[in-house]
């Protein structure tokens, strides 16, 4: 990977991570809140794998492993809420 792609994908998950935190801070329900956190973890797992690839090391790799997981869990939890408060809602 050369500098200039590295920086250029620094910024583009920057700029990324910038809009999503303006989501999080001005989302206008919760739901656009969490899904809004479950975003900014994937821009953290790809800045992580960027690091891992720059460096050329694999040591990074369980971490990478760990937030996938710690994503997805988040992703299913976020469904399985907004289903149960969906029916508690329904006539």
């Amino acid at each position: 990977m050369t500098a200039a792609f590295a920086i250029a994908g620094m910024l583009m998950l920057a700029a990324a991570a910038a809009l999503v935190l303006y989501r999080v801070y001005r989302g206008p329900t919760n739901l656009d809140r969490l899904i809004a956190t479950d975003i900014l973890l994937v821009i953290v797992i790809a800045g992580v794998g960027m690091e891992a690839a720059w460096h050329k090391r694999a040591t990074s790799l369980p971490l990478l492993m760990v937030l996938g997981i710690v994503s997805f869990v988040g992703g299913v939890a976020i469904a399985r809420f907004m289903s149960h408060d969906s029916d508690r809602e329904a006539p």
